[in-house]
C-alpha cells in the first residue's frame, strides 16, 4: 500500500533552470547568501532543488518504514516521531538477533540457564563463580592426607616426598660433561663428534678461540690419536725411560731369544725381526760341534697389539 508523502522534489528535470553545480560553488552566496535586491532564478532554483531533494528522501524514507502520512502541516513535533519509529522499524527489521554465528543484537541475562543467544551480566557471572568456589570447598576431603601432610593447610612438599630429582641433582647431570676436564681424551663412538668436541686428529686450533684447551695444548696442535694406543706416562719409573708427556712411540716388538736341542745336537738360536710368513734362517750357537741348519717358517702382521675396539678420540672445546 502507497501512503501519501506531501514533500517533493522541486526542479528535478533534465531541462530545469538551475545553474550549474560548478557556478554554484563558485557563487558567493553560498557564504553570505542572497542579496538584498537582485536574485537569479537559475541559482534559486538549485538552492530550492538540492533543499527539497534531501526533504523528499527522508519524507519517503518515514514513509516507507513507518507506513505512515507524511504531510507538510507543518507539525514538527508529529514529523520526528514518525522519523523515531521509522528509524526503530528500519534497525529491527535489519539487524539480527546476535547467535553463535553472526553479529547482532543480545538480551542480557539473569539467570543461569543453557541459551546460546543470551548474554550473562557481571551480577551473575560474579554469583556463578562465588557458586563454583562453594562447592570446590565442600569437594576437598581435608581429612586426607598427602605423603602423611593433611590437606588442611598449607603443603610443602620435598622432592624426596613424590620421588623427583632435586634442582641440584638435576644441574649435576646435565652439567656432568662440564666435570671432565678440558683436553682429556674421551673415547667416542661415532666418526662425527658431538658439538663442542673437536677430533684428536692432529689439527690445530685457535687458541684465542678456546684458552682452556690451549693449556693443555700450548702448542696449539690436538694430538693424533687416530690408530693409536695411549700409554701412560714413565715420570722416571724406569718401564719406559725417556719418554716426555705426549711424545709419539712408533711400534716395535721385543727380542724374541729361542733354544732347541737334544742329546746329540744343541743349539742356542737368536732371531730378532718381524714375523710376516717368509722363511727366515735361524742363527745358531751350536753347543758340541754339531753343525745343524734349521728353517723358521713364521705366520704374522707387521705390529704386536692386543685385541681391541676402535674408538674416535675426542677433546672438549673450550
Amino acid at each position: 500500500m502507497s501512503h501519501k508523502n506531501d514533500f517533493k522534489a522541486f526542479s528535478i528535470s533534465d531541462n530545469a533552470n538551475i545553474v550549474s553545480q560548478e557556478k554554484y560553488e563558485g557563487n558567493e552566496g553560498l557564504l553570505t547568501g542572497f542579496p538584498p535586491n537582485t536574485i537569479s532564478i537559475d541559482l534559486l532554483n538549485k538552492v530550492l532543488r538540492q533543499s527539497s531533494i534531501i526533504s523528499s528522501v527522508v519524507a519517503d524514507f518515514i514513509a516507507t518504514q513507518s507506513s505512515d502520512n507524511i504531510l507538510d502541516d507543518g507539525d514538527i513535533i508529529k514529523l520526528t516521531a514518525q522519523l523515531n519509529r521509522a528509524l526503530e522499524q528500519k534497525i529491527t527489521a535489519e539487524v539480527p538477533n546476535a547467535s553463535l554465528t553472526q553479529k547482532g543484537i543480545v538480551q542480557l541475562a539473569d539467570v543461569v540457564g543453557n541459551s546460546d543467544t543470551l548474554a550473562v551480566t557481571q551480577k551473575l557471572a560474579r554469583e556463578i563463580i562465588n557458586s563454583l568456589r562453594e562447592n570446590i570447598n565442600d569437594r576437598v576431603p581435608n581429612s586426607r592426607k598427602v605423603n602423611g601432610k593433611t590437606l588442611s593447610t598449607d603443603i610443602n612438599l620435598e622432592a624426596g616426598d613424590i620421588g623427583v630429582y632435586t634442582k641440584e641433582e638435576i644441574n649435576n647431570l646435565i652439567n656432568a660433561v662440564n666435570n671432565i676436564p678440558v683436553g682429556v681424551p674421551v673415547p667416542w663412538p661415532t666418526v662425527i663428534p658431538p658439538a663442542g668436541w673437536l677430533q684428536c686428529n692432529g689439527a690445530e686450533f685457535d687458541k684465542t678461540a678456546y684458552p682452556q684447551l690451549a693449556l693443555a695444548y700450548p702448542t696449539g696442535k690436538l694430538p693424533d690419536l687416530r690408530g693409536e694406543f695411549i700409554r701412560g706416562w714413565d715420570d722416571s719409573r724406569g718401564v719406559d725411560s725417556g719418554r716426555i708427556i705426549l711424545s709419539a712411540q712408533t711400534d716395535n716388538t721385543k727380542r724374541i731369544q729361542l733354544s732347541q736341542g737334544n742329546e746329540r745336537r744343541k743349539y742356542l738360536s737368536n732371531y730378532q725381526g718381524p714375523l710376516d710368513g717368509y722363511q727366515y734362517p735361524l742363527g745358531r750357537d751350536v753347543i758340541g760341534g754339531a753343525t745343524v741348519t734349521s728353517i723358521a717358517n713364521n705366520t704374522g702382521g707387521y705390529e704386536t697389539r692386543p685385541r681391541n675396539i676402535a674408538f674416535n678420540y675426542i677433546v672438549r672445546a673450550a
